[in-house]
């Protein structure tokens, strides 16, 4: 889902964060991504030279903080964002697949893999759940073949 600078701006300021360039650049890249990315990724999406990789890691962990941003995997140790569930309407609130040959994470449609419900005590107490899967993804299960 792409942001406007408009509508970017303005979820800047809902969360008391000024909208500053290399803020709106971070937030608005992920958001127009389709699956989640690294910040290695995300450094190729910006234009050469537009930000240093520190700037971005600290955009990126000051979205999270705020809750703009979620880190939706850290498989291999690597985390990657989306624009967190709440922040608009976000695409990312479901499944997700990490395949272990090409490392990409791969959004699955909320109907194929039933979210677990939580009752009793903790129905309230749970705040938010991740459901990631691992394996080989079709594409390398078929390039393989």
């Amino acid at each position: 889902m792409a942001l406007s600078p408009t509508d970017a701006k303005a979820l800047l300021k809902t969360r008391g964060l000024r909208a500053t360039a290399p803020r709106l650049a971070v937030l608005q890249a992920i958001a127009a991504q389709s699956s989640p990315i690294s910040h290695s990724q995300l450094l190729k999406l910006l234009p050469t030279g537009a930000l240093d990789g520190a700037t971005v890691y600290r955009n990126l962990t000051r979205l999270s903080e705020q809750g703009i941003l979620s880190v939706v995997s850290r498989a291999g140790g690597m985390a990657r964002y989306a624009l967190a569930h709440g922040a608009e309407e976000s695409p990312h609130h479901h499944p997700h697949f990490v395949c272990s040959d090409c490392d990409q994470i791969r959004c699955l449609p909320q109907g194929e893999i039933p979210l677990p419900a939580v009752d009793g005590p903790w129905a309230d107490a749970v705040a938010r759940a991740t459901l990631q899967l691992q394996g080989r993804c079709p594409d390398c299960l078929s390039s393989a073949g």
